[in-house]
């Protein structure tokens, strides 16, 4: 639970400025950019005795995220700007995990849904009220990192956090499965990457109610990043919103993630692979899995997920007909499969069976004389 108290950001600053002012060019926001700007120790060893190193192999020292959080939401009590609103939630995610994404998404849909008029940056008039400004700072939500120097890496520190937390096998993130599976490569001087197997145990060992926390604040933060968009679909005149697909389908993930291990959620929404609560997904991705099919009961789950999406997805295939037959027959003895599948052939088996024509396997054939 966040110490700071996000309701309180989400009333107007005074009757008057309902936002405050503008603090973009203030001391204090040039000071909150600077503590996120990542930088290298002041002595690093070279990795080859007398050989320099370039800025890419030099470690990198995290900005203090404890402070940066601090100030941002200082900042924040005296002027609603939404580039300070994401720097919080960066932080927040940083210092607590998906509960603190979750919190964080919730205060900037908060902001533009009540404030939108008001809200730093300001619409410009002249411009046609166009949000790009406001859209290109929401960006790097989703926007993939391309090198360790970017202060944001907002995904790749979410793919970083710990969704298991067992004292004997580990913590692992959603990087370590990719890796784990193959879809995604081990960088050199990481840690050696451990097996699925492993992974898997962790997840299994830890506390039920830990994984229901992390994945219900995951569906929260889906949520929150729907209700986002959602803003600037009905605000904007052309219904344009920010691209926010890559940070939907990486919580996506890790609802599916942990949804194997926390099992359904009777007060969840239907949702099938692919798909949210809140809508189809953007990306047409196979189903993201670190389980295995252990029972009847597991198998029969995988066979309803497979029909629920060529239902919705491929009306007019003929494949959920087939597997819907496979469920009936499941739980139906061999005699009684092959009743339903030729019950033409059922004279036949119980006479190479050696069993009676009322199917009861204890009976012996009757003996021709």
């Amino acid at each position: 639970m966040s110490v700071f108290d996000i309701e309180s950001l989400l009333v107007e600053v005074s009757p008057e400025t309902r936002c405050g002012q503008d603090i973009s060019h203030s001391s204090e926001f040039l000071e909150i950019e600077a503590l996120l700007r990542p930088k290298p120790p002041s002595a690093v060893q070279p990795k080859h005795p007398g050989a320099a190193q370039t800025a890419e192999e030099l470690p990198i020292v995290e900005p203090n995220w404890a402070e940066i959080r601090r100030r941002a939401f200082g900042l924040l009590q005296k002027s609603r700007h939404l580039q300070v609103a994401l720097y919080f939630s960066l932080a927040q995610l940083t210092t607590e995990g998906i509960s603190g994404l979750r919190d964080g998404l919730y205060l900037i849909r908060g902001l533009l849904e009540r404030f939108w008029d008001d809200l730093h940056p300001r619409l410009d008039p002249e411009d046609g009220n166009d949000p790009t400004e406001r859209m290109n700072i929401l960006m790097p939500l989703s926007a993939e990192s391309l090198s360790a120097w970017d202060p944001v890496r907002f995904r790749s520190r979410l793919f970083r956090l710990p969704l298991c937390n067992s004292r004997r096998m580990g913590r692992f993130s959603l990087r370590d499965i990719q890796i784990a599976l193959g879809e995604k490569v081990m960088p050199d001087g990481d840690r050696k990457a451990a097996q699925m197997s492993v992974i898997q145990a962790a997840f299994r060992e830890t506390p039920t109610d830990e994984l229901q926390s992390t994945l219900y604040g995951a569906r929260q933060a889906l949520e929150h990043l729907e209700g986002i968009r959602s803003v600037f679909r009905e605000r904007t005149p052309d219904g344009s919103s920010p691209e926010l697909s890559g940070l939907r389908g990486d919580l996506e993930k890790i609802c599916r993630v942990l949804g194997e291990y926390v099992g359904p959620d009777p007060s969840a929404p239907d949702v099938t692979p692919g798909e949210t609560a809140i809508g189809p997904a953007v990306e047409t991705e196979p189903i993201f899995t670190t389980g295995e099919i252990r029972s009847r009961n597991d198998a029969l789950a995988a066979i309803e997920r497979a029909c629920r999406y060529f239902e919705r997805h491929e009306p007019s295939s003929p494949v959920p007909l087939l597997l819907r037959r496979a469920q009936r027959l499941a739980p139906k003895t061999f005699l009684e499969i092959i009743e339903d599948v030729c019950p033409g052939a059922i004279d036949q088996v119980t006479v190479v069976s050696g069993t009676s024509g009322g199917h009861d396997s204890g009976e012996a054939g009757a003996t021709q004389t």
